[in-house]
């Protein structure tokens, strides 16, 4: 409190007008900066499309302050309490167990919090784009061939297809928990994938 005093001009005790103690101003502090993450989605649109739109209201949120992130790592941030029940909620409808749900929870947040660090990070991409062409291509060919790619890393655009791909892997695995894996069953019904005792 004495440091964010000292940054206004003034004494710490003012501030405890307004906040009762360092969490409440850190709490005050995320709210300002990350708002808007409702979690509100389309309860009657299917579960990947409301898993799709929540992950893409928590991205946006977090690219408007990502200088932030820090201090949204630093703690538990309930102030993303409503994200993190919409989530779950999608996953558990999806047929998850609660387990899977908060596993899964994780690695979706890990992975929208990644691409925001990776894009505040990244500097310049036409900078990154002609260090990576410079590099020796006798050391480093398929990095200088995927060059232009890999300068757009963090981008709105490059976050689209993994989160795609992250929600079809979700769906592939809900599918074989309720046995809809058609090509599994019929390999299994064949006999393929099966240890050959013809000897």
């Amino acid at each position: 409190m004495r440091r964010v005093a000292a940054e206004l001009g003034i004494t710490a005790m003012p501030l405890y007008g307004y906040f009762e103690n360092k969490e409440a101003l850190l709490s005050a502090m995320i709210a300002e900066a990350f708002p808007g993450v409702s979690g509100e989605v389309d309860l009657d649109a299917p579960w990947q499309d409301q898993l799709a739109e929540v992950m893409r209201q928590l991205r946006a949120a977090l690219t408007r302050h990502p200088g932030a992130l820090d201090l949204l790592l630093s703690r538990a941030a309930p102030e993303l309490d409503p994200i993190r029940e919409t989530l779950i909620r999608i996953l558990r409808t999806a047929g998850f167990d609660a387990e899977q749900s908060v596993s899964h929870l994780i690695m979706l947040v890990s992975y929208a919090i990644g691409s925001v660090v990776i894009s505040y990070r990244r500097g310049d991409p036409a900078a990154e784009l002609n260090r990576i062409r410079e590099l020796a291509p006798s050391r480093y060919p398929q990095l200088r061939a995927s060059a232009a790619e890999y300068a757009r890393r963090g981008s709105t655009e490059t976050y689209e297809q993994p989160l795609q791909l992250l929600i079809s892997a979700l769906t592939l695995t809900t599918d074989r928990m309720s046995g809809r894996d058609t090509g599994a069953q019929d390999d299994r019904a064949s006999g393929a994938g099966l240890p050959d005792d013809r000897g």
